[in-house]
């Protein structure tokens, strides 16, 4: 399957998928359901403003569950990538609440100075964009594997 192929089946079941995320929130969602939902919008909201901003939106709330939805889906080296953002914030891992994980972004920014934490995270960004293509190829045989496609 070529990329092209991959995007427009991984569009279509975020249409499906997002469908019921508005009408059952997170939590009624199937298992597989909720896997791609948070790789789906973790990669969504590094493409369009980087680890800040998915921290700082509310696609953040489910950022705990980054690194093991990547796992289940075999990409490693992407959930290793999240790890390292992680390991950069207070405490070692993403906060619940938008409020919190605002406070841990400004915290990590002062600690290790503005300029430094904005290269690193940028770093780690390009490494997540170049493993996209492979979690696509991952999440789409995930999906098909569990029924969402």
């Amino acid at each position: 399957m070529d990329l092209r192929e991959a995007e427009k089946l991984l569009f279509g079941a975020w249409d499906r998928v997002f469908a019921r995320h508005q009408q059952l929130g997170f939590d009624g969602l199937s298992k597989p359901e909720q896997v791609f939902a948070v790789i789906w919008m973790l990669e969504a909201e590094l493409n369009n403003g980087g680890f800040s901003q998915y921290m700082f939106n509310s696609s953040g709330d489910e950022a705990a569950l980054a690194t093991p939805a990547l796992r289940e889906v075999g990409a490693a080296a992407a959930a290793e990538v999240c790890e390292h953002f992680y390991a950069l914030l207070p405490g070692g891992a993403p906060a619940r609440t938008q409020d919190e994980r605002q406070a841990q972004l400004d915290s990590a920014a002062a600690t290790r100075g503005e300029d430094e934490f904005e290269e690193e995270c940028q770093r780690l960004e390009q490494r997540f964009y170049a493993l996209e293509d492979d979690l696509r190829t991952r999440l789409v045989g995930y999906l098909r594997a569990n029924g969402v496609l």
